[in-house]
């Protein structure tokens, strides 16, 4: 029984779409550019999608694409996307328990220091942390050499640290 590439693609569409809006999503931090994006990325994929020589790449292979295809419309764009609205993050509050406040504070702070990262390395955190991705599906996703993925990572890393202490150097860290 032969499947049609079409309904393969169905397949995998299905299968990695959240991943891949997700990873666009944090890269791009805009809803509708994320959306946008990834829509994008999934019609070239159909369309190029019988060049892919090995399919057990093709979440790498669309996640690159969507990559891509965000930056791009950030760069059409070309403003600065805002994080998110103070009255919005207060109405989320309103009748969580503190705990729960106090977890979504510290997300916050992490995704705003995220958020400060170039590019470059802001891929990086996301698909090692959020994704844990092995560094060679990294390379793969990012086509870079492995070793440039190990030493980005070791800078990022190092980069949100030195952010996170300056926070709370100046008393914004507790």
């Amino acid at each position: 029984m032969r499947v049609e590439s079409n309904d393969l693609f169905s397949f995998l569409f299905e299968q990695y779409y959240n991943d891949v809006y997700k990873f666009t999503y944090l890269l791009a931090r805009d809803e509708e550019i994320a959306k946008d994006a990834v829509q994008e990325a999934f019609c070239e994929g159909l369309v190029r999608f019988k060049t892919l020589k090995d399919i057990s790449k093709f979440r790498a292979w669309i996640i690159s694409i969507s990559s891509n295809k965000a930056i791009d419309i950030m760069r059409k764009n070309a403003r600065n996307i805002p994080s998110k609205n103070m009255d919005q993050i207060a109405a989320t509050y309103a009748e969580e328990p503190v705990y729960e406040i106090i977890k979504k504070e510290d997300e916050d702070k992490i995704l705003r220091l995220l958020n400060k990262l170039e590019d470059k390395y802001r891929k990086i955190i996301i698909l090692k942390y959020c994704y844990e991705l092995p560094e060679e599906e990294i390379a793969t996703i990012l086509q870079l050499p492995k070793g440039t993925v190990k030493s980005r990572l070791y800078r990022s890393r190092k980069k949100l640290k030195d952010m996170l202490n300056g926070l709370e150097a100046r008393g914004e860290g507790q």
